[in-house]
């Protein structure tokens, strides 16, 4: 049965676009990998940041490398600033974006709509520290 879905799947794609949904637990990273020749790089767009985590852990224990790029914590024009932890992720994320060549960019309809830094900003503003460096 997943041999018969994995065609249709693919011969869709072909033709140019793809939507799988209701696929339990680590069966999308299953199905991405199988897909991986095919489609990789990605950008895979998941509902809500528990499920982009998921997926994330769920690729890496295959073997792909994926970057989840998270949404801020707090709403736009918000006077509060997000969580430190939060700008770190995200960062970390643009960073690894602009420095590998990732399998698949998984995204959240809020980090999607978010605004990023360019990437001569973020280099500019990036300093690299090494553990033992000087």
């Amino acid at each position: 049965m997943f041999e018969r879905n994995l065609r249709i799947v693919r011969s869709q794609l072909k033709e140019g676009l793809s939507r799988v949904t209701g696929l339990p637990g680590g069966s999308k990273a299953f199905l991405l990998k199988e897909l991986k020749d095919f489609l990789s790089p990605a950008v895979v767009f998941l509902p809500s940041e528990l499920q982009a985590r998921a997926l994330s852990h769920d690729l890496k224990r295959l073997g792909l490398s994926a970057i989840y790029l998270p949404g801020w914590d707090v709403p736009p024009l918000d006077v509060s600033s997000p969580l430190s932890s939060v700008q770190y992720e995200r960062l970390r994320a643009l960073y690894l974006l602009f420095e590998e060549s990732p399998d698949f960019v998984l995204l959240t309809p809020s980090s999607f709509l978010q605004r990023v830094l360019n990437l001569d900003l973020l280099i500019e503003l990036s300093v690299e520290i090494v553990k033992g460096g000087e």
